[in-house]
C-alpha cells in the first residue's frame, strides 16, 4: 500500500479542485479515499527540473488505513537517500522508497501528525548517500489541522482509530 500512495495522491490531485482548503493545505476525496496535501513554500539547493514535491496524508476507508504520511521527493528514486522531517525542534526519520519517503506506521505517524497539527513550520531534509548533497523543502503547517479534520470527516475516520 505505501508504495502506491504517491501514485494515488497524484491521481487525486488530478481530480480537480480541492474539496476543502485552509491555509497552505488542501483536502480532497475520491470515493472512499481522502487525502490532505501541501507543496513546499520554498526549497534550498533544489536542482532545476525537479518534479512535483509535496507532503500527503492519506486515508483509505475501504482498507481501514488512516493517516498514511508520505513525502514525494520530485526525483525518480530516492531509495538510497536519507530523509527526515524537522518540526519545531522534533526530528522524524523517514523511510525512502522509490520517489517518496514514508513515516513508519503506528506511533511515529501519530507523533508526526500531532506535531503537524500545531502552528509552525516543517522542514523535509533529503541527503544523497551518493554525493552528500542536501536539499531542504520548507512547508507551512498553517491550515493542516483544519484540512485534515475535513478529510477525517469525509472519509469517516473514527476518532478512536490510531494510525495503523
Amino acid at each position: 500500500m505505501r508504495a502506491a500512495i504517491p501514485a494515488l495522491a497524484a491521481a487525486l490531485l488530478a481530480a480537480g479542485a480541492p474539496a476543502y482548503a485552509a491555509g497552505d493545505w488542501q483536502a480532497r476525496q475520491k470515493g472512499h479515499t481522502c487525502f490532505v496535501k501541501a507543496s513546499p513554500m520554498a526549497s534550498t539547493n533544489a536542482p532545476p527540473g525537479r518534479g512535483a514535491v509535496y507532503v500527503a496524508v492519506v486515508h483509505n476507508r475501504d482498507e481501514r488505513n488512516f493517516d498514511a504520511v508520505s513525502v514525494v521527493s520530485g526525483f525518480p528514486d530516492v531509495t538510497s537517500s536519507n530523509a527526515l522531517v524537522e518540526i519545531e525542534g522534533h526530528t522524524f526519520e523517514l523511510l525512502p522508497f522509490g520517489n517518496a519517503a514514508f513515516v513508519r506506521a503506528g506511533k511515529p505517524e501519530q507523533d508526526i501528525i500531532a506535531a503537524m497539527s500545531r502552528p509552525g513550520s516543517m522542514k523535509v531534509v533529503w541527503t544523497s548517500s551518493i554525493d552528500g548533497t542536501t536539499i531542504v523543502d520548507n512547508y507551512s503547517l498553517q491550515g493542516f489541522k483544519e484540512s485534515k479534520a475535513a478529510a477525517d470527516r469525509a472519509c469517516g475516520r473514527p476518532s478512536s482509530v490510531a494510525s495503523r
